[in-house]
């Protein structure tokens, strides 16, 4: 009896894609098992659909630039402030994700500021990243977090969860910062485009 309870446990799948690609799946640890009995998780596609075309007055860069820079449009200002290469996420004691081999979780710290008056809302799937096969994703966890005036956050400190509707939005007024992680291949080095919505883009290379 107890076999077939935690066989059922394991075997839960949690979907965060819109299209039929292959769902990332959770491991629920009942806390009589090791945390080392988790599952793999693998990537999400993000609708080819999105992101959106910009139409902006201010053309966005006409390459990526590379993480350190700072991008802009007429829309918003993107900075990528971490890039960490993780082995496994980690959301609580019950849910323990591991990567296939073959892959690795990617997780960004970024700051965006909004140029634009007024608040803006995006959804999780205009959020992404662009892989060297020109596939785009929408991150599997994600968190964020407005800051008071003049506040650095450390995007670290940001709870996150996972994604499970990639139209649910992030909503801001001024400043946000993000915390992401994906699934991706891992080519060693890996090489993706990250993009906010109409934003221009920033490369990011991970070894």
């Amino acid at each position: 009896m107890l076999l077939f309870f935690v066989s059922t446990l394991i075997s839960l799948s949690l979907a965060c894609s819109l299209l039929s690609a292959p769902e990332p799946t959770a491991t629920v640890v009942p806390s009589d098992i090791p945390s080392t009995a988790t599952i793999a998780a693998t990537p999400t596609q993000k609708p080819t659909s999105t992101p959106r075309p910009t139409a902006t007055a201010i053309s966005p860069t006409s390459t990526a630039a590379p993480v350190g820079v700072i991008v802009a449009n007429e829309d918003y200002e993107i900075d990528v402030v971490k890039v960490r290469k993780l082995g496994s996420v980690y959301l609580d004691q019950n849910y323990i994700w591991q990567a296939n081999p073959g892959y690795l979780f990617l997780e960004l710290g970024v700051k965006v500021t909004n140029k634009k008056s007024g608040v803006v809302s995006v959804p999780w799937q205009y959020i992404y990243v662009t892989d060297e096969e020109g596939d785009s994703w929408y991150p599997g966890w994600g968190g964020f977090q407005i800051p008071t005036a003049g506040e650095n956050i450390s995007p670290a400190t940001i709870l996150f969860s996972q994604i499970h509707n990639s139209e649910e939005r992030v909503s801001f007024t001024d400043v946000v910062f993000l915390r992401l992680i994906w699934t991706i291949k891992d080519n060693n080095p890996s090489t993706v485009l990250f993009g906010f919505d109409t934003s221009p883009l920033i490369e990011v290379v991970i070894d």
